[in-house]
């Protein structure tokens, strides 16, 4: 793996090892964190096949959401799941043995993996709790871990959260695998301008695109240098662990971890568009059976599935600021 400072992004990258022999994970870090800031740190979970130097670290017009938070001097950090940017890939198979999915990092496998980043971060700000801000699909892991650990947890964000829903997860395997149980494969490959596609498509029918143009003009090809070291190929797939498949699966199939235990004060945030992958009436059920009684739920007008890379994005880094700031 690679580690060091990232110019483009203003971050540096270490190691932690992962449950996995021989293989680390990716702690990212914001290069002003330091010792000596009063405030209790954030680590972001990037969602489902992007990682966080493409999400959460990334800069639109100079600014990421990394960027917005470290300008109230709190430490912040991102973690690349197994498999994802800047960590190690999977251990390969041994050739002839059968695959399962569920073998390549669903969020209920992860609670061990992550403690060990959140307690690493503890140390390093001597801070009892960090604050979450899961992405997507990154709410699965983000969530089983909240549960099983709220003593480390300030508080939970959720942005564009894939929640709880009911009879969907065979439709989605038919939709994007062709069958209706996940097939039996490792990972999930999709090119740069395939997710790029995806992201701008992503919106109602007749409505202008929300993506930033600066976004627009340049994150494919950002991706592609990443992933391949050459910006030129957009078209060349970008391979995920089948992890994500399994959570989603999952998840719309109503198997999910405990939403009444996120004792912590909470925050889902949706885009008001965001009509498939974060329907408002999920999030809502989702809203009314947290315990914790402060909680918030906030939808961003002509906000999509992608809100931190859209004209909304300021009020996303606004409002997840002051969240944060009101429930030290």
């Amino acid at each position: 793996m690679r580690t060091g400072y990232d110019a483009s992004t203003g971050c540096l990258v270490s190691s932690i090892p992962s449950r996995h022999p021989q293989a680390n994970l990716a702690l990212i870090s914001h290069s002003s964190n330091r010792p000596g800031l009063e405030r209790a740190p954030v680590l972001f979970f990037h969602g489902a096949t992007v990682p966080t130097f493409m999400t959460s670290a990334f800069r639109i017009d100079g600014t990421s959401w990394f960027d917005a938070l470290a300008a109230a001097k709190r430490p912040i950090y991102g973690i690349d799941l197994l498999g994802y940017g800047e960590s190690d890939p999977y251990p390969s198979s041994s050739e002839g043995e059968e695959i399962n999915p569920a073998d390549f990092g669903p969020g209920r496998e992860l609670v061990s993996e992550i403690d060990v980043v959140v307690d690493a971060i503890r140390r390093e700000c001597h801070a009892d709790k960090v604050h979450i801000i899961a992405i997507s699909r990154g709410a699965i892991p983000a969530g089983y871990y909240a549960t099983e650990h709220p003593e480390k947890v300030q508080t939970i964000t959720f942005h564009g959260p894939i929640t709880r829903q009911v009879g969907l997860g065979r439709s989605v395997s038919q939709k994007y695998f062709g069958v209706p149980e996940l097939p039996r494969v490792s990972h999930f490959a999709v090119s740069a301008k395939e997710r790029f596609v995806l992201l701008r498509d992503d919106r109602p029918a007749g409505t202008e695109s929300p993506l930033e143009e600066d976004f627009v003009r340049n994150w494919a090809a950002i991706y592609s240098q990443r992933a391949h070291g050459d910006a030129s190929k957009v078209d060349e797939p970008i391979r995920a662990p089948m992890g994500f498949a399994v959570d989603i699966f999952n998840a719309w199939e109503d198997t999910y971890f405990d939403e009444t235990r996120l004792t912590m004060p909470t925050f889902i945030i949706r885009g008001e568009w965001d009509q498939y992958l974060t329907p408002a009436v999920s999030c809502q059920r989702m809203f009314e059976v947290i315990s914790n009684s402060r909680k918030l739920y906030l939808q961003l007008p002509e906000g999509t599935h992608s809100m931190m890379f859209e004209r909304c994005r300021r009020a996303l880094y606004r409002h997840t600021s002051q969240f944060l700031i009101e429930n030290e």
